[in-house]
C-alpha cells in the first residue's frame, strides 16, 4: 500500500513541475515573428519529416562570431479549413491524458501563438516557407492561430530550450543594431551600390590629399 502511495505522489509532483516549467517558459517567451525578425532572428523552414524538431542555432556563414545571426528553424505545416479542428482535436488529447509526458502538439500550438500575433507575423512565416496557406488569405490563417490556445493550459515545455536562446539572443544589443543595419543600409541593391560609390569616393579622395600632402613636403 504504501509504494502505491508514494508513486502518487511522485506523479503529482512530477506533473507540478512540468506544468510550473510550461507556464515559465511561455511567460517567458514575450517576441511574434516580426519582432524577432526586428531583432536580428532569421526564420528558416526546418526538417520536413518531423514536425516538432524545433532549433535555434547562429548562422555559421559569418565569419566573425559577432555578425553571426540567430537562425530560428521550424519545419513547415499546411494551415487549411481542417487544421483549426484537427489541432483542437489533438490538444484535447493530450490534455486529458494523464499518461502522455510530452504535450508537443499542445506546446507547437502555444509556440505558433506566440509568434503570431498579426497577419505580418503570418506573411513572415509564409515568406520563409515555414507555413503553407490553404486558406487564401494571412488574415485567416491569424484568426486561427489566435484562438487555438483559448482555454488551454501551458502545461508542458516540449520547446524550452529553443525558447529559451531565442529570448536570450533577443537580449543582446548587437543583433538589434545589426538587423537595423541590413534594412536601413542592405535592404536593397541599388543601397548596397550606393554606399560601395561613396566609400570609393571617399577613398579617392583621402589618397589625393595624401599625395597633395607628400608632393607638398
Amino acid at each position: 500500500m504504501a509504494p502505491q502511495m508514494s508513486y502518487k505522489h511522485s506523479g503529482v509532483k512530477e506533473a507540478a513541475r512540468k506544468d510550473e516549467t510550461g507556464m515559465e517558459t511561455w511567460s517567458d517567451f514575450k517576441y511574434s515573428a516580426t519582432q524577432l525578425d526586428l531583432a536580428g532572428v532569421k526564420f528558416q523552414a526546418g526538417n520536413l519529416e518531423d514536425l516538432f524538431d524545433i532549433k535555434f542555432s547562429k548562422d555559421r556563414r559569418y565569419c566573425f562570431r559577432v555578425c553571426k545571426r540567430g537562425c530560428f528553424e521550424i519545419p513547415p505545416f499546411r494551415v487549411d479549413d481542417y487544421t483549426a479542428t484537427f489541432l483542437r482535436n489533438l490538444i484535447a488529447f493530450e490534455q486529458s491524458c494523464i499518461g502522455i509526458k510530452d504535450r508537443k502538439f499542445t506546446s507547437h500550438a502555444f509556440l505558433m501563438d506566440k509568434l503570431i500575433n498579426s497577419p505580418e507575423d503570418v506573411g513572415l512565416l509564409e515568406e520563409v516557407g515555414i507555413i503553407r496557406n490553404g486558406l487564401g488569405s494571412t488574415e485567416e490563417e491569424f484568426l486561427v492561430f489566435n484562438n487555438i490556445c483559448k482555454n488551454v493550459s501551458p502545461n508542458d515545455s516540449s520547446f524550452q530550450e529553443p525558447c529559451k536562446e531565442v529570448s536570450n539572443y533577443c537580449k543582446q544589443s548587437w543583433p538589434k543594431f545589426a538587423a537595423k543595419l541590413r534594412r536601413d543600409y542592405f535592404g536593397s541593391p541599388w543601397t548596397i551600390i550606393s554606399i560601395i560609390a561613396a566609400f570609393f569616393l571617399f577613398a579617392l579622395t583621402l589618397l589625393q590629399t595624401i599625395y597633395t600632402l607628400l608632393s607638398y613636403y
